[in-house]
């Protein structure tokens, strides 16, 4: 015994403690996932028996559709083949129940007897896992578990199954038509008619969701049809829906801390007692909304569609979550200008420059000077420091490099002071300190497509839908980018300024390169962004889009696309 044990190494325990939490992962989002599974076995088979109308059914971009039943439940209809582990029910020619597991339909069994899923003698089966890690299933509500249908393996798929194989609508649009496979590969389906005139309409507008400051009230107006009673399901919002109208008083406290979405969620009965839900997606900021404040800012916190404001909350290190260490943390070599300035009896700009260029950081003594990692900390004690002085024509050195930090002693102890700006105004002066990389995005070498965007985004959204998602990840940096010569485009961008299109505006010509930039003519918008998270074609970036994507605009280079940022 003890020989085997000292076979293994720290490595493969560690594989094995990875292996097993995966596991255990795994099967609590199978378990988590058993309790909508089998709800929906209850409505499919009370749909089947005519127990159920359908109220009405949605479909989303990715095919799915989901049901509205008179119960108020949804089912939801995935598209494609199951790949999952989830038992896929149906209901055989002979009104008994199967199940599909692995491709392999069986009968499901109760004291070695089939059971049947009709109206009036019928059982509804109820599955869970048990500590084996075995699929078990009950027709007597969990008091007694049938085994003998396979090990429950969550490996093997997302957890997302349908009862049903599809859903078409009537040629009249007056029913649904549910089909699914029984043992032996025959197709069955039922038709079951849409439920008409029950509906409530909210009227709020194309603005999603709808944003409340703290202590706000909105109204909306309203259309009801067949509309007997309605019950409000909601925390903290305050709701009154009549004929014609509906109030939303939101909370006048944010106990999360946060901006978050929420949904206040109507359920309306008709006099038959059949369900329908209707929701309100809304956002609570953690301000109020000042009504003298200015209109634009308003606008911005409500995040509606007369906002012009962008959004920059997100810029910075790490998209503005939490402050950067001061560089010490990380293991940079502190230096101090104050002292280097008293050492060697130079100024502040001679000092700065001087750091800078023995650490490789600007082109002083050599040309391409470019260090990415000088992992070094530029420490300003406090005081004044003035980097271009009076006097001084010449502007200061750009810094090309990373891995640095230039660090003062705190609010207003430390200035970094420019008496003497580099140009004749303000709109021609040189900044003060440019840090820059020499892969400029304009180049065409350092910006090749990765993909086209597919579909349009409003401005402030955080997803795109592109063509292709190779040579994406989540963690890497991209452009959003656009190049357009289109004169509607054009207008927009404009605004009341526009005028005609003026042949000798380089914004006007056809997009091309000048030399190897793509900084030449037509309409330039270019946006940088992190990529947070893929879901199929759907890449979320870190940062709100700060440009409307219109999928119209595509005159030059497929229009709207991700390309490269290095």
């Amino acid at each position: 015994m003890l020989s085997i044990v000292t076979l293994f190494s720290c490595n493969d325990r560690d594989e094995i403690r990875d292996g097993i939490n995966d596991l255990n992962a795994r099967l609590d989002k199978l378990e988590a996932a058993l309790p909508q599974l089998n709800e929906d076995i209850v409505n499919y088979q009370d749909l089947l028996n005519d127990k159920l109308l359908v109220m009405g059914y949605s479909k989303a971009d990715n095919g799915d559709l989901t049901i509205e039943l008179s119960n108020g439940k949804p089912l939801v209809i995935y598209s494609g083949e199951p790949s999952e582990e989830l038992p896929v029910m149906s209901i055989g020619s002979d009104g008994n129940w199967y199940c599909t597991i692995k491709g392999e339909t069986e009968l499901l069994l109760q004291d070695g007897k089939p059971v049947s899923a009709n109206a009036e003698n019928g059982k509804t089966p109820e599955f869970r896992v048990n500590k084996d890690g075995m699929w078990e299933y009950s027709y007597d509500k969990g008091l007694t578990w049938e085994t003998g249908i396979g090990v429950a393996n969550p490996g093997e798929g997302n957890v997302s199954v349908s009862v049903f194989d599809n859903v078409l609508p009537s040629d009249n649009n007056q029913s649904l038509i549910f089909q699914w496979t029984s043992k032996g590969g025959e197709v069955l389906e039922k038709k079951i008619a849409l439920y008409g005139g029950l509906n409530l309409t909210i009227e709020y507008g194309k603005d999603t969701p709808v944003v409340f400051g703290l202590g706000e009230v909105k109204n909306f107006k309203v259309t009801q049809e067949g509309v007997e009673r309605i019950v409000i399901e909601t925390l903290d919002w305050g709701v009154k829906v009549d004929e014609k109208s509906m109030s939303v008083a939101a909370p006048a406290t944010n106990k999360l801390g946060k901006v978050y979405n929420d949904k206040i969620v109507l359920k309306i009965f008709s006099k038959e007692g059949y369900c329908r839900l209707v929701t309100l997606p809304v956002q609570l900021l953690t301000t109020t909304v000042e009504k003298n404040s200015a209109k634009a800012w308003q606008n911005f916190l409500l995040n509606n569609a007369e906002n012009v404001l962008l959004d920059y909350s997100y810029a910075g290190y790490e998209h503005g979550e939490k402050a950067p260490a001061d560089g010490l943390a990380w293991g940079y070599k502190q230096i101090n200008v104050k002292e280097r300035m008293e050492r060697d009896n130079l100024t502040a700009r001679e000092a700065l420059i001087k750091i800078l260029d023995e650490n490789k950081l600007v082109r002083v003594s050599n040309k391409g000077a470019s260090n990415p990692s000088a992992r070094i900390v530029i420490y300003f004690p406090a005081g004044d420091y003035d980097l271009q002085p009076k006097g001084c024509t010449d502007k200061f050195p750009e810094i090309y490099g990373g891995r640095f930090v230039i660090k003062g002693e705190g609010p207003s102890k430390t200035r970094l002071l420019m008496s003497s700006p580099v140009g004749t105004n303000a709109s021609t002066a040189a900044p003060l300190l440019a840090i820059k990389h020499t892969n400029s995005p304009l180049n065409v070498v350092n910006s090749k497509i990765l993909a086209n965007v597919s579909a349009d985004a409003p401005k402030g959204s955080f997803q795109v839908k592109v063509s292709s998602v190779k040579g994406l990840a989540v963690g890497k940096w991209v452009q959003l980018r656009l190049r357009s010569s289109s004169d509607d485009l054009l207008k927009k961008e404009l605004g009341p300024i526009y005028r005609q299109k003026n042949a000798d505006w380089s914004v006007a010509g056809t997009p091309g390169l000048n030399g190897n930039s793509e900084n030449g003519n037509g309409i330039n918008v270019m946006e940088f962004h992190q990529i947070k998270a893929i879901n199929g074609n759907m890449v979320t970036f870190y940062e709100p889009i700060m440009h409307e994507v219109n999928t119209a605009y595509a005159d030059y280079d497929g229009g709207w696309g991700i390309r490269e940022y290095k």
